[in-house]
């Protein structure tokens, strides 16, 4: 079986011992002196890590110097050819209770252990919960804080909008330039359709306005509501665009011809009531004069 790493460092420092001695237990007490950190300048954590390791090393040293002592005091019978001397002789039998006890000791350090860790992850839990809950809040402020910075009886130009996209999306310099162009083009488009839509009063040219807008890409996309917000054209007409022709005022200008041609019919002094054409004035005192005015009820 092969052996791991620590088994052959293990067996390493074992033979320097041997070869080297002394010279050897001075070398590795100056390295460990050397990269001692006092307990004072330790954090908390580490210091109570080092402080059970001592702990352990302690009790160790400890028991094996007892052990040591206990047999030094033993005394042994001693015989002889002649006589033979005896005194009592020390036997050290296992202290089961002790044992039971230390068992018990590690088996309670271990629950308390286990539940300070239970207790530590619900801590941990709440203030992860804690920590989200702030961060998005000074997100909301800091957010809210960039977008007021504007006052609302300043002008919102385009170049003044850019800028204030440019702030919130905290770019570097370089990325800055390359995406202050596009941005630059989104909102003077937008802003010449808005001045286009509010300069007319025309229902026509209106609709004219959002069929050039809008169609079926946008609708694809979902960016109606956006245009609508950016332009200031319903999100409905933009919605109901079904075609990019724009029509022309062919229909608009019949309908204003026939009206003119039906309003000079009816103020002709020869339309007759029954019959259309025939004269249709009478003579009062040798004087010529309509019995029915029909421009006059036109003016009506």
């Amino acid at each position: 079986m092969a052996k791991s790493r620590s088994q052959i460092q293990k067996e390493y420092r074992e033979r320097k011992k041997l070869k080297d001695g002394k010279n050897y237990l001075k070398k590795e007490s100056a390295r460990v002196i050397k990269y001692y950190v006092p307990a004072a300048e330790l954090p908390t954590k580490e210091r109570k890590k080092r402080n059970a390791r001592a702990k352990v090393h302690n009790q160790t040293h400890r028991r094996k110097r007892n052990a040591a002592a206990l047999v030094l005091n033993e005394s042994v019978t001693e015989s002889s050819d002649y006589e033979s001397i005896g005194s009592p002789l020390v036997v050290k039998l296992p202290l089961v209770g002790r044992r039971k006890g230390g068992k018990k000791k590690n088996t309670r350090a271990l629950a308390r252990a286990h539940g300070a860790m239970k207790r530590l992850k619900v801590e941990k839990e709440k203030l992860l919960k804690k920590l989200k809950a702030k961060s998005r809040q000074l997100k909301r402020l800091s957010t809210k804080i960039n977008t007021g910075t504007r006052r609302p009886s300043e002008p919102c130009t385009p170049n003044s909008k850019t800028e204030l996209e440019l702030r919130e999306l905290n770019l570097t310099p370089k990325r800055r330039e390359r995406v202050k162009r596009k941005l630059m083009l989104k909102n003077v488009v937008l802003h010449e359709i808005s001045e286009a839509r509010a300069s007319t009063s025309s229902m026509y040219e209106r609709q004219s306005i959002a069929r050039l807008v809008s169609g079926k890409l946008s609708k694809k996309y979902r960016l109606n509501l956006a245009i609508s917000k950016g332009t200031g054209i319903c999100r409905k007409t933009l919605t109901k665009v079904s075609t990019k022709r724009v029509r022309p005022d062919r229909r608009i200008c019949a309908v204003k011809q026939l009206a003119l041609d039906v309003e000079d019919f009816m103020s002709r002094e020869d339309n007759s009531r029954m019959q259309p054409g025939k004269g249709d004035a009478i003579k009062i005192f040798e004087r010529r004069k309509e019995a029915n005015n029909y421009s006059n009820k036109l003016s009506c």
